[in-house]
């Protein structure tokens, strides 16, 4: 009955799936590419001064992001994808504290509209 149950437990254990995408967990619930994307993720927060928007002050992780300070995110993100321009950015924290900010969702649109960044999107 013990060795049963310890077959009937590592089998469950080898069933959950990240909560982000449904794949197989391999860390804390997550799989390997949500488990980085998250641990990387907080790091650049913290580089970058916290987990709070620098405009209002929202401290909310799910309506925070990186926001370019003199545009050009998109362009970056293309070129480079999102993993290496983190770890760039982790690499070189003086160049990250020089192009990044963190802003909530609406301070973030509000910017890009103020800019007229968003002029080659599609609407």
């Amino acid at each position: 009955m013990g060795a049963n149950q310890f077959s009937r437990k590592n089998k469950l254990q080898r069933n959950i799936k990240c909560s982000e995408c449904n794949l197989k967990s391999q860390c804390k619930g997550l799989c390997s590419n949500h488990y980085w994307l998250i641990n990387f993720r907080y790091k650049l927060f913290d580089l970058l001064g916290g987990k709070k928007c620098i405009q209002c002050g929202f401290d909310d992780i799910r309506a925070l992001q990186f926001d370019h300070i003199n545009g050009g995110g998109r362009k970056e993100l293309d070129q480079k994808g999102y993993r290496m321009m983190v770890i760039n950015y982790l690499k070189n924290p003086d160049i990250a504290k020089k192009s990044l900010q963190v802003l909530c969702a609406n301070c973030n649109w509000i910017k890009k509209h103020n800019k007229d960044e968003n002029r080659n999107r599609c609407r």
